[in-house]
């Protein structure tokens, strides 16, 4: 229900004329090597689910500054990045999975916009899915 709700602000709140953005917490490059990898654990399910419609298929024609050709041009495309459909949500909101677009876009049936991801096969699985969750829950850094 509180997913819902936080769905539906963000999805009125353009409409309001002078918007405030969250600010996310700084990170990304922390030292630490704790949890979730991004190239160890995230890029890889980003390789094989993701990669071939975001470097030459479709995602790469609709969404052209989030192509996926390596996994440091990918991060900065993600991180602190406003989604291109709702210029109230970051791609990927450090420490909040329920705050980041790409994380709706893998996990809802019926995402804010646009259609759930891989559009061209099945869902993630659960344990991708988590993954990726639990890197953005984590602080998304750079590791």
């Amino acid at each position: 229900m509180r997913r819902c709700a936080a769905i539906l602000i963000l999805a009125l709140v353009p409409a309001c004329g002078k918007t405030r953005h969250p600010i996310p917490p700084e990170g990304g490059a922390g030292p630490e090597d704790v949890g979730v990898s991004y190239t160890q654990d995230v890029w890889p399910i980003l390789i094989v689910r993701c990669q071939v419609c975001h470097t030459t298929g479709t995602g790469a024609e609709q969404v052209p500054n989030m192509l996926m050709t390596d996994p440091s041009s990918t991060y900065d495309a993600w991180f602190n990045v406003f989604a291109q459909c709702n210029p109230n949500l970051y791609r990927v909101f450090p420490g909040d999975s329920g705050m980041s677009f790409v994380f709706d876009k893998i996990s809802q049936n019926g995402p804010m916009c646009g259609f759930r991801m891989p559009l061209l096969g099945p869902p993630l699985d659960d344990s991708e899915q988590n993954t990726i969750r639990d890197w953005i829950d984590q602080g998304a850094r750079r590791n």
